[in-house]
């Protein structure tokens, strides 16, 4: 199995060969083959996170969900 490091090289070689493709098929294929190469690579960096064992039971619950960052308020204005 490639790491995601090995992954990257791949994706970025497929975006480097689609640049030089002169046929549009060809092209789009070789950029499929980018996405999918950075898929893989985001599914082993979220495999080895996941691998990660927490400490404590606290730990392991807040490792294990995922909240979604909160949108940021904007201060109110205040006129006078």
């Amino acid at each position: 199995m490639a790491t995601d490091e090995e992954c990257v090289g791949y994706a970025r070689e497929c975006v480097r060969l689609a640049g030089l493709a002169t046929d549009q098929e060809l092209r789009e294929q070789l950029l499929q083959m980018a996405r999918n190469w950075m898929a893989e690579a985001m599914h082993e960096r979220c495999k080895d996170a996941l691998a990660l064992k927490p400490t404590s039971p606290k730990q392991s619950r807040k490792g294990l969900s995922f909240h979604p960052p909160r949108a940021r308020r904007r201060p109110a204005v205040v006129s006078r």
